[in-house]
């Protein structure tokens, strides 16, 4: 398979990347010649700068799936992961991990290279985790941000504050369960399943 490893010089994309980020980690890191390279000098960028000297081998399988994903879009994957990289770096120590890596990088992808959350969305992130006392995924963030463009971050965050530690949490467990089986087997089903059962028993 050819390699996809994208020089900054190509112009995939308009927004320009951060040249000098680029020469600074690359006088300290082997320049990458190829994808399997890059991503192992991003594995090594990521201990370093994110990892407090170790990483997992989940984050691992991410930093190479968000590659992948980057360069079968024709996106430069390396420039943009180091980026990400060094920004979450800078943060504060709950935003210094893969999730919010992988939160920037999704953000980017749909609304362009560099692009910063309003202040506005990252206020309302940060209340959620402080209500519910658990970390935003990738995933929950792209949740919070249809809510806040169907419903404003007003009503969004009036309705946070009922999602405190307190509340039963086996409740929504059970709601998601029922979620699961409703589409697991279709009521449609469910009920074709149970006149077979009358017809079968008359």
């Amino acid at each position: 398979m050819q390699d996809r490893l994208t020089n900054i010089n190509q112009g995939v994309v308009t927004q320009a990347v951060n040249d000098n980020l680029i020469e600074t980690y690359a006088a300290r890191y082997v320049t990458p010649k190829t994808d399997s390279e890059a991503i192992e000098t991003l594995i090594l960028v990521f201990k370093d700068i994110l990892g407090d000297g170790s990483i997992s081998n989940d984050v691992k399988d991410g930093i190479g799936e968000y590659f992948r994903i980057l360069a079968n879009r024709n996106l430069p994957a390396f420039e943009w992961l180091l980026e990400a990289f060094h920004v979450a770096s800078k943060k504060e120590d709950h935003k210094r991990n893969f999730p919010y890596v992988v939160g920037m990088v999704r953000y980017w992808m749909k609304f362009g290279f560099g692009h910063i959350p309003a202040q506005e969305e990252e206020e309302v992130i940060s209340y959620f985790e402080e209500v519910t006392g658990v970390g935003v995924t990738p995933r929950s963030r792209m949740l919070i941000q249809n809510l806040m463009a169907t419903y404003g971050s007003i009503k969004v965050t009036i309705m946070i504050s009922d999602l405190n530690v307190n509340k039963d949490i086996s409740v929504l467990m059970a709601q998601l369960l029922k979620e699961y089986l409703d589409n697991k087997y279709p009521k449609k089903t469910k009920q074709h399943i149970a006149a077979g059962e009358q017809e079968r028993s008359g």
